[in-house]
């Protein structure tokens, strides 16, 4: 039997989000993203299209899991966000259509 289902989602949850890479390819770069209401995610893609990629996300995502060539860990904040999104011109896109496919999205399972 499967555990009941919970109205009050938890705040925080993960998922991937695939980005690519110069060159073509593609890397998956793990994400922790703040949940939030259908009744909010309306306008937080508004705000995506009026105050850009980069404040917006910087509301959603939590953490991260990234690191620099020498295999140290990055943390997340809004100046190596900026950074990624400046070094992978495709990333901010690729970040802001994951975060509503994670929220919307069944990723139900055989």
């Amino acid at each position: 039997m499967s555990a009941p289902f919970v109205l009050d989602p938890a705040p925080l949850f993960a998922s991937g989000a695939r980005l690519s890479l110069p060159g073509g390819g593609e890397s998956r770069l793990p994400v922790t993203w703040r949940h939030q209401k259908r009744s909010a995610l309306q306008g937080w893609i508004e705000r995506v299209g009026r105050d850009g990629e980069l404040s917006a996300l910087c509301e959603v995502i939590d953490d991260w899991r990234v690191v620099d060539s020498s295999g140290a860990a990055i943390p997340f904040g809004s100046e190596t966000l900026a950074q990624l999104l400046d070094v992978y011109p495709a990333a901010g896109g690729e970040l802001c259509r994951a975060y509503v496919e994670a929220l919307t999205e069944s990723r139900l399972g055989n």
